[in-house]
């Protein structure tokens, strides 16, 4: 990666390209923009004693360029920054020097980002990139991002959710973060790079609390005609609007949508196979259309001409963003049932499976139209018909139910 130095501005920060880049408005701060732009995050150089350390001030967007400065200027005064994600630890960094890692051992930071950047191409949805590196430039680089890999103990990390209060505070993160350090520590002890694996046992040595499951809010399904004839007549841009529709139709998952091409696609028998690559459980998903779905393509077949993306962003041509489904359904305030919660995309398949529950249709077909593999592990080795023209009447109903109601 190359090395830049000049004067940052939020416009060039944004768009930065892979490297280092140093500010030379702020001493030592410093952007450090990973392959592909797939990760930014501020880092603070300082010289203490003869020697060098650096302090992770989080990532961006999350700390903008005028909050980096700030909280640099803060440490190199001795001050603790009022930048969220580094009020906590600072004034612990600036007290105790960090070790600085061996030869042979990265920090636990520089470890984590090759891991991450290895596992991108097996993950089906490209948020879970973003999800695992704004959730440890958050939470755990902070506090352990800049130790040697193998220099980190079980009090370490067992402090990490402790002291910082993230494990009573917002339990289901600090879950998330629990099993994604654990994984990264798995394949660093495999490399050789770790004696162990802090992580093991961690769970049974803190404090038990009573786990509570959040399911993707989800209207109740008597509401999603009228939830879908509001996307139609909202003042999205044709793709979004005829994509999301296609999306409640079908009762698929949002990535399998966006990532869909017309190659996929067969008009004539009214089926889209969704291959391995698309599909979470990782099987291959063969979805059949509806009469409904059918006439969604066929007029997003005048638009992309039955070539590339079946629904591809206007303005880029890439695929869309599963942020424009959340927005749109966030604009027009869509109910859920869950109170005080508004429908996210991924809810309309609770919202399809509960109204096959209610007409009666067989668990298998419901099951199976949202991928999902019925019964205990014994049964799933067996279960591998996809029933495709079994569910295809409970498709043409579901179509018609949110057409004509």
């Amino acid at each position: 990666m190359a090395s830049q130095k000049k004067s940052l501005t939020a416009a060039f920060v944004k768009s930065a390209s892979d490297g280092t880049h140093t500010d030379d408005k702020v001493r030592g701060l410093t952007l450090r923009v990973a392959k592909g732009g797939s990760q930014k995050s501020w880092v603070l150089r300082l010289t203490e004693d003869g020697k060098r350390k650096n302090i992770g001030l989080g990532g961006y967007p999350k700390i903008s360029l005028a909050e980096a400065r700030k909280a640099a200027l803060a440490i190199r005064d001795g001050k603790e920054p009022e930048t969220a994600p580094v009020t906590i630890a600072a004034a612990q960094i600036i007290a105790a020097p960090v070790a600085v890692a061996t030869a042979t051992a990265p920090t636990f930071w520089e470890y984590a980002d090759r891991w991450i950047a290895e596992q991108r191409a097996t993950w089906t949805n490209e948020r879970h990139a973003t999800q695992w590196t704004e959730s440890l430039t958050i939470h755990a680089y902070p506090h352990i991002g800049l130790k040697p890999i193998d220099q980190i103990t079980r009090d370490d990390v067992r402090g990490l959710f402790l002291e910082t209060g993230l494990w009573y505070e917002k339990h289901e993160t600090a879950r998330k973060l629990q099993q994604r350090i654990s994984k990264i520590f798995r394949a660093a002890v495999w490399d050789g790079l770790a004696p162990f694996n802090p992580c093991d046992g961690l769970v049974e040595r803190l404090p038990k609390l009573p786990a509570v499951k959040e399911h993707h809010p989800a209207p109740h399904y008597t509401e999603v005609p009228a939830a879908l004839e509001s996307v139609r007549q909202s003042t999205a841009d044709d793709v979004t609007r005829k994509a999301f529709e296609f999306l409640v139709l079908t009762a698929v998952r949002t990535g399998s949508v966006r990532a869909m091409t017309w190659q996929q696609v067969d008009l004539e028998t009214g089926v889209w196979e969704i291959p391995v690559e698309n599909d979470k459980m990782r099987r291959g998903h063969p979805v059949p259309l509806s009469q409904q779905a059918v006439a969604v393509l066929k007029w997003q077949n005048c638009y992309t001409r039955g070539k590339g993306l079946v629904f591809p962003n206007a303005r880029t041509g890439k695929p869309l963003s599963d942020a424009v489904f959340q927005q749109l359904v966030k604009r027009l305030a869509i109910p859920s049932t869950t109170p005080g919660k508004l429908a996210r995309p991924h809810g309309f398949r609770s919202s399809f499976r509960n109204w096959a529950a209610e007409m009666g249709y067989d668990e298998r077909l419901a099951e199976t139209a949202l991928s999902h593999v019925p019964g205990d592990a014994s049964v799933q080795a067996y279960h591998r018909t996809q029933l495709i023209e079994q569910r295809r009447p409970m498709m043409e109903a579901w179509a018609d139910y949110l057409i004509n109601s």
